[in-house]
């Protein structure tokens, strides 16, 4: 495990590279704008193209410093002991570095919870490690406003929710500067204790799915996944092809191991987003998101909730893409 957590400092000091405003010269002779600047990386530059364009009211916030406004963040929903055992467990960028993720976690965020068992809804004998965990995003693309979240993994096979307002929700589009951030979370940041959430969580676990519920609709409402109509010479084809395969064996799996409960249709939907969003660490951001606002939601109400009208012809399209053949295969 050690040399796991020595891998993700690694990567996360790969996307802490220096960046810069530079200004923008337009027209035949080259006149600097006013108005614009470019965000670029700074040298060795692997391409001549910015990030993006933005306004003189444009306040960069770079990568080192997003972490530091985490770090505080954690330290105060977490508390001085867990912020000196703090650790890295998760890095995400894209290939060009405009957009990334970070996690943190520390020992003592551990919680074990026990997930409900197909054939008779109680808890197993065992639990399993869940942790909670501090998020950090931002992006030099324009694509994400800095974010700063809490949410909590399944450690078994690092399956994430972020919680929708429990710790921090932080966000800002880079309008202020980080000094004037720091200030905002010191705010903010409301202290979070494990064994508290692990009772909240475990408690949502195993409540079952709206009468006649599936899995698979679980899943697909958790995620709120906006699924075409199966075209198996569309050009996404294959994209969905096997994004739906994916869904459709997971809630399957979840459903006949641990039975229609909450706990199956967050895992399978959480398990699917970390499968798929490989490379895209504000897709999966989002996604986990939107699985942590329904857990709070299923918490609020103490059940799953009423089933969303298009739900059947949602889940029958995801079923009618994973049966489409081999015209609808990725190469």
């Amino acid at each position: 495990m050690k040399q796991k957590e020595t891998e993700w400092e690694l990567k996360l000091h790969e996307a802490l590279f220096p960046v810069e405003l530079q200004a923008v010269y337009v027209g035949e002779q080259l006149s600097r704008a006013k108005r614009w600047k470019a965000i670029v990386r700074k040298e060795p530059r692997s391409s001549d193209d910015p990030f993006a364009i933005v306004t003189n009211q444009y306040r960069l916030i770079r990568n080192d410093e997003a972490m530091e406004l985490g770090y505080e963040a954690f330290g105060r929903v977490f508390g001085a002991d867990s912020a000196r055992q703090m650790t890295v467990f998760n890095v995400m960028s894209t290939r060009t570095g405009g957009s990334f993720l970070a996690d943190l976690t520390a020992p003592a965020l551990e919680m074990k919870l026990s997930p409900p068992t197909a054939e008779s809804g109680e808890n197993g004998n065992d639990g399993e490690m869940h942790k909670l965990f501090l998020r950090v995003v931002n992006s030099y693309n324009r694509t994400q406003a800095l974010r700063i979240e809490i949410g909590v993994c399944r450690w078994i096979c690092r399956n994430g929710i972020i919680f929708g307002k429990r710790g921090i929700r932080f966000r800002n589009a880079h309008a202020k500067k980080a000094t004037a951030l720091m200030d905002e979370i010191s705010r903010q940041a409301i202290p979070m204790a494990s064994e508290e959430e692990g009772v909240a969580i475990q408690q949502a676990y195993r409540l079952p799915l709206s009468q006649g519920m599936n899995v698979l609709e679980g899943a697909w409402q958790a995620l709120n996944l906006k699924v075409p109509e199966a075209r198996a010479h569309s050009r996404t084809a294959g994209e969905w092809h096997t994004r739906c395969v994916a869904l459709l064996n997971l809630a399957n799996c979840y459903e006949s191991k641990y039975g229609r409960t909450t706990f199956s249709a967050l895992q399978s939907a959480t398990q699917w987003v970390r499968d798929t969003t490989l490379e895209a660490p504000l897709q999966r951001s989002m996604y986990e998101r939107r699985c942590g606002e329904r857990l709070e939601l299923v918490q609020e109400r103490e059940e799953w909730g009423n089933r969303d009208n298009d739900a059947e012809e949602q889940t029958k399209r995801i079923k009618e893409w994973a049966q489409l053949g081999a015209t609808a295969k990725t190469g």
